[in-house]
């Protein structure tokens, strides 16, 4: 049995886009393995994030998010995994101060190739003018 899922346009063609149809099939059939979490392991063992995804941690103002994904990264850095930490709302000043403190209890000494930050919000600064 093959199953695919294709969105097609009003013409009936395929639109051009980088997305390309998966077999379902495999998975209907239970054939491949989940993706099971082992990144930042909690207290009763259990783990929350997995390798190679992408995840968001949500909750009210003053719930602890940055300090959660802080934690979760001095512990991959003491592992020796590369991490990249992505926040909309801090810069390059205050999240390396945060993650310096978070790595004093929990991680060896903060690695600069260990990390890569991006932030959004702000210009790119501009390239310097070409002599």
């Amino acid at each position: 049995m093959s199953v695919r899922l294709l969105v097609t346009g009003r013409d009936g063609r395929a639109p051009v886009t980088s997305w390309l149809p998966v077999d379902l099939g495999p998975v209907l059939d239970g054939t491949p393995k989940r993706i099971i979490p082992e990144i930042g392991r909690r207290d009763d063992v259990v783990c929350m994030f997995c390798p190679g995804r992408s995840h968001s941690i949500v909750s009210e103002s003053g719930g602890g998010k940055p300090w959660l994904a802080l934690t979760v990264t001095c512990l991959q850095m003491s592992l020796g995994h590369d991490v990249v930490y992505l926040d909309i709302e801090d810069d390059e000043h205050g999240i390396t101060e945060r993650l310096q403190n978070a790595s004093r209890s929990s991680a060896p000494a903060l690695k600069r190739s260990a990390a890569t930050f991006a932030t959004s919000g702000r210009t790119p600064p501009s390239p310097p003018p070409r002599a």
